[in-house]
Formats: structure tokens, C-alpha cells, sequence
């Protein structure tokens, strides 16, 4: 009788405590990765004269910024909210579906651990991050942003020497050794291609993709070849909008998604062994090892 009592009480206790954890992860997501892509981006200069890229001055500013009645009452800030939120909210049908298809993974690989698993739908250039509760045989919505994928049209545009552009690969990728960006700032094109210093790029290897092969003849339909990508989800600064297809093929992100990701272990199974972090080429996230799950798998449809 005391066994089952003490088995009822560590099952509640863990059910509670993975309820937290979901429960926390969703409200850091929405205030570190929404709402703060959403404040930087409309009080980008007030931020930075504030705080430089000091992270914690920015989270503070945001904090006072939106008891401002000025800001409450700002109507462009107003309208991007709407427009935004609108962009990255699950319906109830639309969550369903996700998590249908996130189980025919689930059985696919055969995975029994708790974990989070990322979904990454290119017609809405949507990215949804999700944790799997193995113990319930659950899956819970911790949050989504907006991305930018493969244009593949832009390749009708390069000239000799150019990078292609092809389609984003779908299917079920897994996360490889990355490595940090260095932070390199391309001054005549006004681009962070890898997004702040120290974001991490996480790499998914050699991926086969399709591009356009360009005949040179005018109003007739190119021809679709197959190509190679070395494939990467990564943060990026430009002056391109998430939320449509500007890539090269690769997955850009926000650096406050990317930040999330890496913070929270999200894609970092395989650059951790027996809880020691083992990626000889990045130093380890700040939180590690704070973050008792981890995960591996990006999964990519062209639409649900």
C-alpha cells in the first residue's frame, strides 16, 4: 500500500511539475521572442541608445516601455500587433492537425523520451516549437514565430557567381554540430547574414533540394533541376520581412527565436553526451544545463 501511495505521489509530482515547466517555457517564449521582436522593431533606437545589444538592459526597457501610456496608445504599434499575432496563432483545427502529424513522427522514430520537436510549415512560413511529455503521451504548444525560407523565384534574378536559390527541403531533419556566428555585418548589401554575434547556426548537413535551371529564352517556363543545399536554420538581420520566402534555401529566423532555441536546448540533443555539452566548435549555451529536456528533430511540410 505505501509503494503505490509513494508511486501516486511521484507520478503527480512529476505530471505538476512538467505542467510548470510547459506552462513557463510558453510565457518565455511570448514575452522573449514576440513581444520583444515586436517592441525592438518599433522602438529599435530608443532600445539601442538605451542598452547597445545588452540583453537584460532590453528586457527591462520592454518591461517599462509598455507601462508608457504613449506606448499603450501607440496605433502603428497597435496595428502590427494585430497583424503579427494574427500570422502566428494556432487555430484549435490548425494546432490539431500539427499535433496529429507530430505523432506519426513520434511512431515513425520511435521516440520514448520527453523531448521537443520543431514543425516548420513553408506556406505559412510559420515555425512552431512543441514539447512531447512522454510520460502523458502529450504534446503542448510552446510557442510560434515567423521565418523565412526558400525563394526559389530569385534564381531567375542572379548573375554568374551568385549563390542559388533553391526550395526548402521538407521531411525530418536532424540537427547536427552547428557553430556560432561571428557577426559578420555585409555593410554594401546591409545584412547580418548569421544574425548577432554568438547566435548559434544550427546545421541539418547536405540536403537535396530542387532549384530552377534558367534557359535564357524569354516567356518560357524553366526548368526544375535537382541541387544540393547545405542546410542550416539560422538568425539573420536585413531589411527583408520574416514571413515570406527571401532565402537561399536555408531557414532565417529572428535572433530572439534563435536566441530561444539555443537557450532552451530546443534543437541541441546531439551536441550533448551523458549531460556534458560535446560540440567542439560553439561554447555552450548560457543556460546549460538549467533546461532538463532537449531535441533534435525540425520537421518540414509544404503544407498541412
Amino acid at each position: 500500500m505505501k509503494k503505490l501511495i509513494l508511486l501516486y505521489v511521484c507520478l503527480f509530482s512529476y505530471l505538476f511539475s512538467n505542467e510548470s515547466f510547459v506552462a513557463q517555457l510558453q510565457t518565455t517564449f511570448f514575452n522573449e521572442v514576440n513581444e520583444k521582436n515586436l517592441y525592438k522593431k518599433h522602438y529599435s533606437h530608443f532600445l539601442y541608445e538605451t542598452c547597445q545589444n545588452n540583453e537584460v538592459c532590453i528586457n527591462q526597457t520592454i518591461t517599462r516601455l509598455k507601462g508608457w501610456e504613449s506606448v499603450q496608445n501607440n496605433p502603428f504599434l497597435k496595428h502590427h500587433q494585430k497583424e503579427y499575432y494574427q500570422q502566428i496563432e494556432l487555430s484549435v483545427q490548425t494546432l490539431h492537425k500539427i499535433k496529429e502529424y507530430l505523432f506519426t513522427v513520434i511512431h515513425s522514430k520511435k521516440i520514448s523520451t520527453s523531448q521537443f520537436l520543431s514543425f516548420l510549415d513553408l506556406s505559412q512560413q510559420r515555425l512552431s516549437v512543441l514539447f512531447y511529455d512522454a510520460h502523458t503521451q502529450t504534446l503542448h504548444h510552446i510557442g510560434s514565430d515567423l521565418v523565412s525560407t526558400g525563394n526559389m523565384e530569385k534564381e531567375k534574378e542572379i548573375k554568374q557567381g551568385d549563390d542559388h536559390y533553391l526550395k526548402t527541403p521538407t521531411g525530418i531533419f536532424e540537427s547536427l554540430q552547428g557553430w556560432r556566428s561571428s557577426g559578420e555585418f555585409i555593410e554594401e548589401k546591409n545584412v547580418m547574414p548569421y544574425g548577432q554575434k554568438e547566435r548559434f547556426v544550427f546545421y541539418f548537413g547536405k540536403q537535396t533540394s530542387i532549384r530552377y535551371r534558367i534557359n535564357g529564352k524569354k516567356d518560357s517556363k524553366p526548368d526544375t533541376i535537382s541541387d544540393y543545399l547545405e542546410f542550416a536554420l539560422h538568425a539573420h538581420e536585413s531589411t527583408f520581412k520574416l514571413g515570406q520566402p527571401q532565402s537561399h534555401g536555408c531557414i532565417r529566423i529572428s535572433n530572439e527565436l534563435n536566441l530561444f532555441l539555443d537557450e532552451h536546448l530546443v534543437l541541441h540533443a546531439n551536441n550533448i553526451h551523458n549531460n556534458q555539452w560535446k560540440n567542439p566548435t560553439a561554447q555552450k549555451p548560457l543556460n546549460f544545463p538549467k533546461i532538463p529536456f532537449k531535441g533534435k528533430y525540425l520537421i518540414i511540410v509544404d503544407k498541412l
